[in-house]
């Protein structure tokens, strides 16, 4: 077997392999959730959000770079290389907007907890997510409609070329994609964990103090009983000897 043949079976495994471990995992937390009716909250929704998201990586992205390692003549046409590119920013753009509701989620419930249990219903909680996953599809499939894909001049059928992003879609499309789905989620979210960080230290420091004000007067009790006891013994031998 040539190094190039042993190379692509090599990556083909190992895209399987992983497909596998990553399918697993998402619906063991999915079946979880599903069991457990105590988990049917609105948080945990936007959790199995999440984990369906990381199922596109499992069950599309990951075999289809499996495929393509081995059956790379199969897979050259311009339609093929579309639906794989399109399919795997599917799943990086539910990933990281998934992770922005998770995120999101947790802000309300530490920074405004009242607010919280009021609003975040869910139902509400689905709305959001469905729309999230409609935003998601169409934003991802673009290229598909022949948005933010290259001329044919450029990439043809007949070009025996590996599919790549960069020969296959635009070059502002490439631009765009990664300012909206990865740029401004990600500064969104590490903001929101600052402000949780920021309060969940707020809220450490109130608990510290509480408790030391309550150590603090139960030493108070504790020495008032024993001055009290000390009075007492004290009244008894005057009474005595009077």
């Amino acid at each position: 077997m040539e190094y190039s043949n042993i190379q692509a079976v090599t990556s083909a495994t190992l895209f399987l392999f992983l497909s596998l471990i990553v399918t697993a995992d998402n619906i063991l937390v999915i079946c979880a959730v599903r069991s457990n009716r105590a988990l049917r909250k609105a948080t945990y929704f936007f959790i199995v959000s999440l984990c369906i998201a990381d199922l596109t990586v499992g069950v599309a992205a990951l075999p289809l770079r499996a495929l393509e390692a081995i059956s790379f003549q199969y897979t050259r046409s311009i339609l093929w290389c579309k639906i794989s590119l399109c399919l795997s920013l599917l799943s990086l753009s539910a990933s990281i907007f998934n992770l922005l509701l998770v995120t999101f989620d947790r802000y309300l419930a530490v920074h405004s907890p009242l607010l919280y249990k009021s609003k975040v219903t869910s139902k509400r909680a689905i709305l959001v997510i469905l729309i999230t996953w409609v935003f998601c599809i169409a934003f991802s499939f673009f290229p598909m409609l022949g948005f933010g894909t290259s001329t044919s001049k450029t990439r043809n059928r007949e070009e025996q070329e590996i599919c790549s992003y960069a020969k296959t879609m635009d070059a502002k499309y490439l631009v765009i994609f990664p300012a909206f789905i990865i740029l401004v989620p990600t500064v969104l979210m590490s903001c929101m964990y600052v402000r949780i960080y920021a309060t969940a230290r707020g809220h450490e420091k109130v608990v510290r103090r509480s408790i030391r004000s309550l150590q603090a007067a139960k030493l108070q009790s504790a020495q008032f009983l024993k001055e009290s006891k000390a009075s007492k013994t004290v009244g008894k031998y005057i009474k005595k000897y009077i």
